[in-house]
């Protein structure tokens, strides 16, 4: 199915059906511009700066304090919605995508699969034990179980950043927006929209960001963490040789876009 068919795609209801892009694009339609993103990618933060933007954001904090909520079931919902995807399809929009490295992308993913159950059952199977939330798992069988489901079509939290439009260049970013880099680069297109000024720090605050410890130097991809962990080693520590190279295989094609 291509990107126009994907944006028309309808519901019974005639609302849009969001899963046919995953995550849904926020569309700033009065000011002409597009926000892609994907899971375990600052994308709260950028939910949260994009809803300042556009006078959203009250409303979202009060309807429920996982901001993705008020995105998925109301924002994504409205009226207008729609007819943006149409003149998104249509090349009306300035495309900004925000994007990160794949190795702390990687390494943020199987924390956040440690500290919650959502795929515990598929790792006990492919692991041949018990998974459970006092019997976690490795970094290292991480990446194993990954390599074996793919990340083309698996979860949000894992799959490749590009979405199939960009690799086949249906869909043109115009701007790449980098978590390492965010405040300056979300600071440009706040000068060439318009829009107001934003201190990122007051809207990354988050309690579902992880809390790291100084490098040590030291491998810990072998390591088996637990969900009551108070703090993890930075992303870094996480990779040997192997674990980097089987990442830079699995995620090729976000290295060779963004």
């Amino acid at each position: 199915m291509g990107i126009l068919d994907r944006l028309r795609h309808k519901t019974g209801s005639k609302r849009l059906n969001w899963h046919c892009l995953e995550p849904a694009p926020l569309i700033d339609a009065e000011r002409g511009y597009c926000l892609f993103f994907s899971n375990k990618a600052g994308c709260t933060t950028l939910a949260k700066w994009f809803f300042r933007q556009t006078g959203h954001l009250e409303a979202a904090l009060y309807y429920h304090r996982w901001k993705h909520h008020y995105r998925i079931q109301v924002y994504c919902q409205i009226d207008g919605y729609l007819q943006s995807l149409k003149r998104l399809a249509a090349g009306e929009f300035h495309v900004a995508k925000l994007v990160r490295s794949p190795y702390s992308r990687a390494v943020s993913s199987y924390l956040h699969a440690v500290k919650t159950v959502y795929i515990d059952q598929d790792m006990s199977r492919f692991l041949g034990r018990a998974i459970n939330p006092v019997s976690r798992f490795s970094f290292e069988e991480f990446v194993d179980y990954l390599e074996s489901t793919g990340v083309t079509h698996s979860y949000l939290h894992h799959r490749r950043q590009c979405i199939e439009a960009e690799i086949s260049g249906v869909l043109g970013i115009h701007r790449l927006l980098k978590l390492e880099n965010l405040q300056k680069d979300l600071a440009t297109m706040e000068r060439d929209f318009s829009l107001q000024q934003t201190d990122l720090r007051r809207l990354s605050e988050s309690p579902h960001h992880n809390k790291h410890s100084e490098r040590s130097h030291q491998y810990c991809g072998n390591r088996v963490y637990s969900r009551v962990d108070a703090q993890f080693p930075p992303f870094a520590d996480f990779y040997d040789r192997v674990r980097r190279e089987k990442i830079r295989d699995l995620y090729q094609d976000d290295f060779r876009l963004y």
